[in-house]
């Protein structure tokens, strides 16, 4: 933890929200906030008696013992409002810190805590209900904005002491409310510090609309999807083709409701289309239809929900221009939409004009039962007992069949392995066996195989380097990401010019790198060239990567490498 947030440059918070703040106490009052206290090479915590605010300083940063101080200046008199350049709402109290004399080190280690009152009546708790808490710094007269911290890199404030439990209704009010907030205070912390900084606790403040508790999650292209606690969909990212599935081609920089009275249990957001399960097992489509890949039987876009022509149930995995599903009771697999390289595996390949924009049974002797099916761009992938058969184009051997001849009719991936679930890339595929090993096959340029090496393209499976054991394992555009079997600690591999492997850089990695953030997850799902996943415990969806369009659900266009907690929650 101590390295991975020494290395941070920005930081994000959540934190619970209601109560009071106190803005308008006296300076003279706010000014007596304030502590000095000698760190030594043992490092240290330093808060003030309101334990509001502090500063996180690791072991090391000091050679000798050096006094540190941490005050608080006035506050902005007007609630609501402050000297920090955004126009979200702002809330005191400020602090400043020093050393003295100052250290020449000090602004490499240091860093700027925030401890998180939990106690309602006390006056720095959080003004008002929100979902995300920002906090700012000042260097030399330029104030900063930083991202929130999230609550996974919190630390305590050691030297804060919890209030006497009152007794009578409030004492039962607080055991009460202890249960939903813990009784501590929390300092979060980032790579900030320096010789002379201020800060505040609350920083900018922006209110939640609503709090959603996610179930599921998926990345697509520029847009990412989740289900709720009660089978809603929201997505997030880019609308120009309809895929946010709220009845315009508005776009969203955090969850918006798709409009549709359905409720849904899965949901799957790939290319510039959605589409989504509900209860009954129906399946529903939206979004870019050029190729008939919404399987409503037309070539029209489509900006709400629609059901998929002529089906009863399914489970479905979609691409940019075509669309593959289980039927949820025979288990037959079928396609629908573009086939220029066979990927419907129907048998055939059909010119450009040629669409089928209604579901087609795949063909050609395949297996009669399916147990899943993943899309890639212009490839398809599917696992029957414990083979997987692909079909599709085949320019870089992501077939695995040992050739690059692609193939109209599901073909089976030559190797000797037990495999229980595949997914599919844009120009690769990668798969896990029985025992949580996984495998990628195709195009190596970016080290999509996790190999360890980008020397050339595989034709056949070959082992993602690092003996990890995975549980769950998602391929996008041009990047893997798999859940380890043990820890439920994610690693990723591949294409990283945005970020989207979420180890704080922007290089690409030709073997499993974990991801930052000390999070665990129990599901994830690659885009093009973002991620997102669902963290055990909670209903939060974090997601990281190119940001253009919003997909990161943030609130904002800026592009992340490391996991960013989705609005809402």
């Amino acid at each position: 933890m101590a390295a991975l947030c020494a290395s941070l440059a920005t930081l994000i918070m959540g934190c619970g929200g209601g109560g009071g703040a106190d803005t308008t106490t006296p300076p003279q009052q706010q000014q007596q906030d304030q502590v000095t206290q000698a760190v030594g090479t043992a490092g240290g915590t330093v808060v003030p008696p309101s334990g509001a605010a502090g500063v996180v300083i690791p072991a090391g940063t000091f050679t000798e013992q050096v006094p540190v101080t941490v005050t608080r200046p006035e506050t902005h008199p007007t609630p609501g409002n402050g000297r920090l350049p955004t126009n979200l709402k702002q809330y005191g109290p400020y602090y400043e810190f020093t050393t003295s004399p100052q250290v020449a080190q000090f602004g490499d280690s240091a860093r700027v805590g925030v401890c998180q009152v939990t106690d309602p009546s006390n006056q720095f708790y959080p003004p008002e209900p929100h979902d995300r808490l920002r906090l700012a710094h000042t260097v030399n007269g330029q104030t900063e904005i930083l991202e929130r911290v999230d609550i996974t890199d919190f630390l305590r404030c050691t030297n804060i002491s919890a209030e006497r439990e009152p007794s009578g209704i409030l004492g039962l009010v607080r055991k009460v409310v202890r249960f939903f907030r813990p009784d501590q205070l929390y300092a979060a912390h980032g790579g900030l510090g320096g010789k002379t900084k201020s800060f505040s606790p609350f920083g900018a403040v922006q209110v939640a609309d609503t709090l959603l508790h996610f179930l599921s999650v998926s990345a697509g292209n520029r847009t990412s999807c989740g289900i709720v606690g009660v089978g809603k969909a929201y997505c997030w990212g880019d609308g120009t083709q309809g895929q946010m599935g709220t009845g315009t081609t508005l776009g969203s920089e955090r969850p918006v409701a798709v409009s549709t009275l359905q409720t849904f249990v899965s949901i799957t957001a790939i290319g510039m289309h959605t589409c989504a399960i509900n209860s009954g097992n129906a399946g529903w489509c939206w979004g870019q239809n050029n190729f008939g890949q919404v399987g409503d039987s037309t070539t029209i876009n489509v900006l709400t929900p629609v059901g998929v022509f002529g089906t009863a149930g399914f489970a479905t995995g979609i691409s940019s221009d075509h669309t593959c599903a289980l039927d949820a009771q025979t288990l037959r697999a079928f396609c629908w939409g573009a086939n220029t390289s066979g990927q419907l595996g129907i048998g055939t390949t059909d010119a450009l004009a040629h669409v089928r924009p209604a579901p087609v049974a795949i063909g050609g002797g395949s297996p009669t039962t399916w147990s899943n099916l993943s899309v890639g761009l212009r490839h398809s992938c599917g696992t029957s007992g414990t083979f997987i058969f692909c079909w599709g184009d085949n320019n870089d051997g992501k077939l695995g069949d040992g050739t690059n001849i692609s193939r109209n009719v599901p073909t089976k991936v030559q190797a000797n392995l037990t495999f229980v679930t595949v997914s599919a890339g844009d120009l690769f595929t990668c798969a896990l066996t029985a025992d949580g090993s996984a495998y990628c096959w195709g195009q190596n340029t970016r080290g999509e195989l996790g190999s360890g090496g980008t020397i050339q393209n595989q034709f056949f499976p070959v082992a993602v380097a690092g003996g990890l054991s995975f549980s769950k394992i998602s391929s996008g555009a041009g990047h893997t990401c798999a859940i380890t079997s043990a820890t439920a600690e994610l690693y990723c591999w591949g294409l990283n010019s945005s970020g989207q492997l979420g180890d704080l850089t922007s290089t690409n990695r030709t073997v499993p790198t974990h991801v930052a953030g000390n999070l665990t997850f129990d599901a994830v799902s690659a885009g093009t060239d973002h991620t997102c996943g669902h963290a055990i415990g909670g209903g939060i969806i974090y997601c990281w990567g190119s940001n253009a369009a919003g997909q990161v659900g943030d609130g904002t266009t800026l592009s992340h490498n490391i996991p960013i907690r989705v609005l809402g929650q």
